[in-house]
């Protein structure tokens, strides 16, 4: 990286890959010593991108090699940390307060036009309104953030104090600049209200397809049982989303976890032991409790109750190949007749899949989005912490798929309704129902509004 841990100062999309998905984020959360180490980590790295500011002017202005400029950088910054740190926390506070404010003042204002008989007129400004001011408090900002590195690299503070320079144009070239960019304006902003037409017409938002996360809705169950699978069923999920892993004997057992420690206390993993003697074991969760079901009588279950299935297949050490072709030749026709889909973390039980049975729907499971993978498979499960419309879009026109996991809060529910993913995988099932509904069935301009504040959010991951 050039600019070690960039995301403290500004972000591009080059930067903002450098993130912990939130899904590691959330196992680490789970163990207090991991809780403090992580929150060390974030200090460290607050602290290092502080110190290195100016690394990336010294670089490209001063051409000094990278070892040379990280001492320079660390010199310079010596007796500035704290000043540094607290011009980037003003900065950001006034940033966060003016967007809420206005964002807040939009949003109370058309809930009283939606009273009236001009709403959608009003939602129309409101939304431009919106846009224009973001762009401009966006452009200013990098700008601020922008002078901060200019200034730790000159070592000059007047710099931030200095009058603004004017410069003198011909007055015929000054007209024509003045009438080009009145033209570009005003295209510009033709544009963006056809856009938001459309976009206040219901035409942009999307209704993604909803899976279930380890059979389980807001803790109604023990993941990855019978139980909590028929339960979740009647709520009527797209697919319900569970793991399978080989035995010892090599049959299927379904089971998230790589051992049985944190539902059944036993610690053993699912490989190191018999289907027989895996199905005995009774595991516990959210006060819930049930046996292990293997895959066949968990496929029976959901195919008894109309249900979908969304099936990771995990490996282990004990994995093979082999495993891929008993399976295909076990349950391909079978999941194939009831539209059932597979996905899975693994390229190559991903790759073999589809060699096996090219008819099979594959999804293959990403938890990181570095670049857009031209694969075999049908479509891609992406962790939601890196997703964006770029990636959603440049799969639409490769016709894959993309499932966004884990999408458990409304906030990330309008997002990828907005950003156009195929479907969610969540594990509040009921509640992203109802947001979809009151997303896509006559939702007001107040709630679409408050749908693209989230899109335009300066704290979102674009």
């Amino acid at each position: 990286m050039i600019l070690p841990f960039g995301s403290f100062i500004f972000t591009t999309p080059l930067l903002n890959k450098a993130k912990i998905p939130a899904f590691i984020v959330s196992y680490l959360m789970e163990n207090p010593w991991m809780t403090l180490g992580l929150g060390c980590f974030y200090l460290l790295a607050g602290y290092l991108g502080i110190r290195l500011i100016s690394l990336l002017p010294l670089m490209i202005v001063d051409r000094l090699p990278w070892k040379t400029a990280v001492t320079r950088s660390w010199q310079q910054t010596r007796h500035h940390l704290w000043r540094y740190l607290w011009t980037m926390i003003v900065t950001l506070f006034m940033i966060f307060l003016i967007v809420t404010t206005i964002y807040t003042l939009i949003y109370v204002a058309q809930l009283q036009f939606d009273k009236t008989s001009f709403a959608m007129a009003a939602a129309t400004v409101n939304l431009f309104i919106m846009e224009a001011i973001t762009e401009i408090i966006i452009c200013y900002t990098t700008a601020i953030f922008m002078m901060l590195i200019i200034v730790c690299y000159r070592q000059d503070f007047t710099l931030l104090r200095q009058q603004p320079q004017y410069f003198n144009e011909a007055p015929r070239l000054r007209k024509l600049t003045r009438a080009s960019v009145a033209i570009g304006l005003l295209l510009a902003t033709s544009l963006l209200v056809a856009v938001n037409l459309v976009y206040l017409n219901g035409l942009v938002i999307t209704k993604p397809i909803m899976i279930s996360h380890r059979g389980v809705d807001n803790g109604n169950g023990v993941q990855n049982t019978i139980p909590a699978l028929i339960k979740t069923s009647k709520e009527h999920p797209d697919y319900v989303e569970m793991d399978i892993q080989v035995t010892k004997d090599h049959q299927f057992v379904v089971m998230h976890d790589p051992t049985l420690k944190a539902l059944a206390g036993v610690k053993k993993k699912p490989s190191q032991l018999t289907l027989k003697q895996l199905e005995k074991i009774t595991v516990r969760e959210n006060g819930y409790q049930a046996k292990i079901p293997s895959f066949d009588a968990y496929l029976k279950a959901a195919h008894k109750h109309h249900q979908k299935l969304l099936v990771e297949i995990k490996t282990s050490s004990a994995y093979t190949a082999a495993d891929t072709k008993r399976f295909i030749d076990r349950y391909g026709v079978t999941l194939l007749a009831h539209h059932d889909q597979v996905h899975t973390l693994s390229f190559k039980v991903m790759r073999d899949l589809k060699r096996l049975d090219q008819k099979q729907f594959v999804s293959y499971i990403l938890p990181y989005n570095l670049t857009f993978p031209h694969t075999v498979a049908n479509g891609y499960t992406m962790e939601v912490t890196t997703l964006n419309d770029q990636f959603v879009d440049k799969a639409d026109r490769n016709h894959k798929t993309v499932y966004a996991w884990d999408i458990d809060n409304t906030d990330q529910m309008d997002q990828m309704m907005f950003m156009g993913v195929t479907g969610v995988v969540t594990d509040n099932l009921t509640e992203m129902q109802q947001e979809v509904k009151s997303n896509t069935d006559h939702p007001s301009y107040a709630k679409l509004l408050l749908t693209f504040m989230n899109e335009l959010s300066l704290t979102s991951n674009e």
